[in-house]
């Protein structure tokens, strides 16, 4: 049987991550019209495929999202299948003509490390071709030099580009090793958060107040089912206290497989002159309900977490010690970094059974706080 403030724990969830969010925008100097935070902030380790992963996603229009690296909207994905529904000048005439060739010409020119440029490849394949393929050595080299000429066939030979990528992640312009040299020279910033005081109004926001999924306090889950714990919590005051030793904005573009005049083409042009018919279509992509309305042009990135959490409720005994089980994962939705890079929490309880959570994480560890997004006009502008 739940409780009548069990029952309230979604809209009470909602409110507690919209006052932090409002909190943390104001303390950081941070722009509403734009910022996302980001759940779990995860450190970044030593290579480039995760710091790409966050890049490499498609946000969803909330304040507060669930990122997953492995999974979610993702950009790279997007961009392809757009490229494969968007018809071009050269449409079709260079496989037409290779007929069985083509797969042989495929695994020849991936295999060629580096890949050869673009405007390099009527003449490579006109090599290949006069010892494998001579009947169509001169077709083939004469399409792929009109090709040229096609943003949209040019965009679709360099779509097809993976050798920078990292562990399947596609490459973006800058690096791990970028970051961690910028994130030395950023200055920091303090927080001071009260539940009681904070306003929970988010309709000024980019994302209008949405918020992506609740979670229980301690475990950091999307849920349905929310905990307890979860609604102690939520229903009470929560103060919040803390700094950062580094407070850094970072962006980064695509790499060479993404072409943004293509993409622009596609974006302003709604009919069957340039999409075929299918999916995905332009609806599906840019309507209200599309894949790619929105992108995360930079990160916001924090180093040297300390922070003091408190919740005015009373805990009981039981409460206690699951607290003390569930800890280890953060504290949601105010931080949640899990057991990696030397994060450290500690939660103690007074007479009352009131409690004071203490989070850190040392400076070298650089996690992603949240994200700067913008529409896919605004976007197309800048890349």
């Amino acid at each position: 049987m739940t409780t009548d403030i069990d029952d309230q724990v979604p809209q009470l969830t909602a409110t507690l991550q919209a006052k932090w969010y409002n909190s943390i925008v104001a303390a950081l100097g941070l722009v509403p019209a734009q910022f996302q935070l980001l759940q779990p902030t995860s450190p970044l380790g030593d290579t480039s495929d995760l710091l790409w992963s966050y890049y490499n996603n498609l946000p969803p229009r909330t304040l507060t999202n669930a990122f997953n690296p492995g999974g979610g909207n993702r950009f790279y994905d997007a961009y392809r299948a757009v490229l494969s529904q968007l018809s071009s000048q050269n449409d079709g005439a260079f496989r037409r003509d290779l007929g069985d060739s083509y797969d042989a010409w495929m695994t020849y020119v991936k295999s060629l490390s580096p890949l050869p440029k673009i405007t390099d490849l009527p003449g490579v394949f006109q090599s290949w071709a006069a010892i494998y393929a001579p009947d169509v050595a001169q077709k083939g080299a004469t399409d792929l030099a009109n090709g040229l000429n096609d943003p949209i066939f040019r965009a679709n030979m360099a779509v097809q580009n993976q050798q920078a990528f990292l562990k399947g992640v596609p490459d973006f312009s800058r690096t791990i090793a970028d970051l961690r040299s910028a994130v030395l020279g950023a200055t920091g910033g303090s927080f001071d958060f009260d539940s009681t005081k904070e306003s929970s109004d988010t309709s000024s926001t980019w994302a209008k107040g949405e918020v992506s999924g609740f979670w229980d306090i301690f475990t950091g889950s999307a849920s349905t089912t929310y905990s307890h714990l979860t609604a102690k919590v939520a229903g009470s005051r929560v103060t919040v206290q803390g700094s950062f030793d580094h407070v850094l904005t970072f962006d980064a573009s695509p790499g060479s497989w993404y072409d943004s005049g293509a993409l622009g083409a596609a974006f302003h042009t709604r009919d069957n002159t340039l999409w075929k018919h299918g999916t995905p279509s332009w609806d599906s992509t840019f309507g209200p309900a599309g894949n790619m309305n929105w992108f995360a042009t930079s990160l916001v990135v924090v180093d040297g977490i300390e922070a003091t959490i408190t919740s005015a409720a009373s805990y009981t005994s039981d409460d206690q010690t699951a607290v003390q089980a569930n800890l280890k994962a953060g504290f949601v939705p105010f931080f949640s970094l899990g057991t990696s890079g030397g994060y450290s929490s500690a939660a103690h309880f007074d007479d009352q059974g009131r409690m004071t959570v203490t989070i850190t994480n040392p400076a070298g560890n650089p996690v992603v706080f949240g994200a700067n997004v913008i529409d896919t006009a605004t976007y197309l502008g800048r890349h």
